[in-house]
C-alpha cells in the first residue's frame, strides 16, 4: 500500500546523503529518549518532512555513547536499479562496528565521533544510501527531580536524561543500573532498572537513597517516605471512637438507672416496715 500511495503522490524528499532515500527514527513505546515525543516521531526543530504522512524524517541531533537505537530507511527510487518506490525491507548497518554494533536487534553507540549508517538493498545486495549520525560521550546526568516524596504503600516512576560536555541532550535509549544505596527496607525497585526511568515502590517510612549508573556517569536521587493516616482510616478510627464514648455512656446509664431502681426498692421496703411498725404498736396498745 505504502508503495502505491507514494507512487501516485509526489515524492518524498530524500535524506540520504545519495538521495535515493528516507532514514528515520522510530521511537520505542515505553522507552526514554530525548529525541522522542509523546506521539511517537522522532523529535526535531528542522528537517525534512514526508508530504504523504506528514511524519519527521530527521535524526537525532546526537546520541549517547552506550545508549541503543534504531534507523530505518525507505526507498523512494525505481527502475534500473531494481529498487521498488516505498520498499522499507532494507538492513541499516555501520560501516564501522568501532563505533556502532547490532545489538539485540538494535544499533548500539560505542564510541564518540561521526559514523555511517549504510541502507543495504536486498534486491541489488548493494548499499543504495547512507547518512551520517554524531555520537558523544555522556558528561553528566540529571534526573527529572533529586529529591521525592511517596507516600508508604505508593508507587512512582524517576528517571534520567543525559547532557554531554556541551550540556546538549543526548538521544538514545540509555543502558543504565539503578540500586538503592541507602534504605532498602524502605523503598523497593520494582521491573526492570536497566534503561533511563525506573519505578520505585515505598514500603516503610524513612529516608533511602537510589543512584543511576549510564556509562561512566552517575547522579542520586533521595527518596523520602512518609506514613499518615488516610481520610478514610481516620473517619473509621473517629467512628470507633464515637461508639466506645456511646457504649460508656450507655453503660453509665445503665448503672445510673440501677441506683435508682436499687433506691426505690429501698424506700419501698422501708415504707411497709414501718407501716407493720406501726401496727404492732397499734395491736399493743388495744392489747394493754
Amino acid at each position: 500500500m505504502g508503495a502505491l500511495l507514494w507512487a501516485c503522490g509526489p515524492l518524498p524528499i530524500p535524506t540520504g546523503e545519495l538521495g535515493n532515500g528516507q532514514f528515520s527514527y522510530p521511537c520505542s513505546p515505553g522507552s526514554v529518549d530525548t529525541a522522542c515525543t509523546g506521539g511517537g516521531q522522532a523529535e526535531a526543530s528542522t528537517g525534512y518532512v514526508d508530504p504523504i504522512t506528514g511524519s519527521t524524517t530527521t535524526l537525532p541531533t546526537v546520541l549517547a555513547v552506550g545508549s541503543r537505537f534504531s534507523i530505518d530507511y525507505t526507498s523512494i527510487i525505481d527502475g534500473g536499479t531494481g529498487s521498488v518506490q516505498g520498499d522499507s525491507s532494507y538492513t541499516v548497518s555501520p560501516a564501522s562496528t568501532r563505533l556502532a554494533e547490532l545489538s539485540d536487534g538494535a544499533l548500539l553507540a560505542k564510541r564518540p565521533g561521526y559514523l555511517a549508517l549504510l541502507a543495504f538493498s536486498p534486491s541489488t545486495a548493494s548499499v543504495e544510501d547512507l547518512v551520517f549520525v554524531r555520537f558523544a560521550s555522556i558528561a553528566s546526568l540529571t534526573p527529572d527531580r533529586a529529591e521525592v516524596s511517596v507516600p508508604a504503600g505508593a508507587t512512582d516512576t524517576l528517571s534520567v536524561t543525559a547532557q554531554d560536555d556541551a550540556m546538549e541532550l543526548l538521544a538514545g535509549r540509555l543502558v543504565c543500573a539503578w540500586t538503592v544505596t541507602a534504605g532498602s527496607d524502605k523503598v523497593l525497585i520494582q521491573g526492570p532498572n536497566d534503561g533511563a526511568s525506573v519505578r520505585i515502590e515505598a514500603v516503610a517510612d524513612g529516608d533511602a537513597t537510589l543512584s543511576v549508573v549510564c556509562g561512566e556517569q552517575g547522579t542520586k536521587v533521595l527518596v523520602h517516605v512518609a506514613g499518615g493516616v488516610s481520610v478514610g482510616d481516620g473517619g473509621v478510627e473517629a467512628g470507633d471512637a464515637a461508639t466506645d464514648a456511646r457504649r460508656g455512656d450507655a453503660a453509665a446509664d445503665a448503672r445510673e438507672g440501677g441506683a435508682k431502681t436499687d433506691a426505690r426498692e429501698g424506700g419501698a421496703e422501708g415504707g411497709e416496715g414501718g407501716h407493720k411498725d406501726a401496727s404492732g404498736v397499734t395491736d399493743g396498745g388495744k392489747n394493754g
